[in-house]
């Protein structure tokens, strides 16, 4: 993220110095117009070179400006060189196994689902808020509901039901009644499970969850959230023990397959003992009925960057089938496990060659010789 802020920041300022390069001199326009309108009135040319003078002089660049724009030069180079040792670092990994870092969110927390909390109408010291596990939630699996109350007027007002209904069902007995299940620091917390079985009744892919809080006080609210439901096209069952290839330490991955396609795997490499973040994978692969299986590979060099020989944990899975013609959906795979176990070798049973990737050495002298970068 940083990296990114970095590289936008840099054309920013390449794009505004471009635009004051290229804008007109009004200052020479100006000028021109009083000196013309001087020849045109000869019974005051004395007066009308006197202001071309004193505009001439007060419009000038002054060695203020001129080191203004010096620094401006400088500091436009300086976030060059930055991107272009940024650039260097990252392309020394390979795209499907770059570095994982603790400040990574996205990429530790996929199909995210993010809560957001809003105040009550009846009563402005009372926010409520639903939070389920995942954003994308699979037909195949129950899905947890929680409902969470804060603020100061609890202390005045207290819930008394809470009750959760989703959109695309018809029959009111299909909603839930959450139960209490804490209070920790000023929060209330309901909980409940949605039984998948609910899930064969609903037909859209978007789905309203719905919260209906009723309190003590003769006030109701309702709370609403949205989040996406998906067959499971692909479910990854079991990886097969791990093993070294030339630079790559090699993980095969098995699958039943209900819809053929290309599919992409992403997940997060830890260290097993420390439960350090190593490595973001992300390979691709055709997946059939037949062809059930894929490699996922981590770089040697991504491995000694951070120091851990293994075993590793295998988590934070994201399976997707990308569409096959236009206009087709993205479809949705999972794993079996929420987490597995890898097994890991020493670092001189690798390959000691370095990753490299010719496109992206011409991608970097590009940014060193903008940068000035010899």
């Amino acid at each position: 993220m940083k990296k990114n802020k970095t590289i936008m920041l840099s054309l920013a300022v390449v794009s505004m110095t471009c635009m004051w390069s290229l804008w007109p001199d009004q200052s020479t326009s100006v000028i021109d117009q009083l000196s013309i309108s001087s020849k045109a009135l000869p019974a005051h040319s004395y007066l009308m070179k006197t202001v071309n003078s004193k505009m001439s002089s007060a419009m000038a660049p002054s060695s203020e400006v001129a080191n203004q724009h010096s620094l401006l030069g400088e500091g436009v180079r300086l976030q060059m060189v930055e991107v272009a040792q940024a650039y260097q670092e990252n392309s020394r990994y390979p795209k499907y196994s770059k570095p994982l870092f603790n400040n990574d969110w996205n990429l530790l927390h996929p199909r995210a689902f993010i809560p957001k909390a809003i105040l009550l109408d009846f009563n402005e010291g009372l926010k409520a808020a639903i939070v389920l596990d995942q954003y994308i939630v699979s037909r195949d699996n129950d899905l947890a509901v929680r409902v969470v109350i804060s603020g100061e007027a609890l202390a005045e007002v207290k819930p008394e039901t809470v009750v959760v209904s989703l959109s695309g069902l018809s029959k009111q007995g299909e909603a839930l009644s959450l139960t209490h299940s804490s209070f920790s620091e000023g929060v209330l917390t309901y909980a409940g499970v949605i039984d998948k079985l609910v899930f064969s009744s609903i037909d859209q892919t978007d789905v309203v969850v719905n919260a209906a809080l009723s309190f003590d006080n003769d006030e109701a609210a309702n709370v609403t959230a949205v989040f996406k439901l998906v067959g499971t096209d692909a479910k990854m069952t079991r990886l097969e023990r791990s093993y070294v290839e030339g630079a790559h330490l090699i993980i095969p991955a098995y699958f039943d397959v209900l819809v053929p396609g290309y599919y992409r795997v992403e997940a997060n490499l830890f260290d097993e003992e420390s439960q350090a973040p190593i490595s973001h994978l992300n390979s691709a692969f055709l997946l059939t009925a037949r062809e059930n299986s894929g490699l996922l590979k981590i770089h040697a060099s991504t491995l000694r960057s951070k120091g851990f020989v293994g075993p590793y944990t295998l988590s934070d899975f994201n399976i997707t089938r990308g569409p096959a013609n236009p206009g087709d959906k993205t479809g949705y795979g999972e794993a079996e496990q929420d987490a597995y176990k890898v097994q890991g070798f020493d670092f001189s049973l690798y390959n000691q060659e370095t990753y490299e990737d010719p496109k992206n050495q011409q991608r970097l002298e590009f940014l060193q010789k903008m940068a000035g970068i010899d």
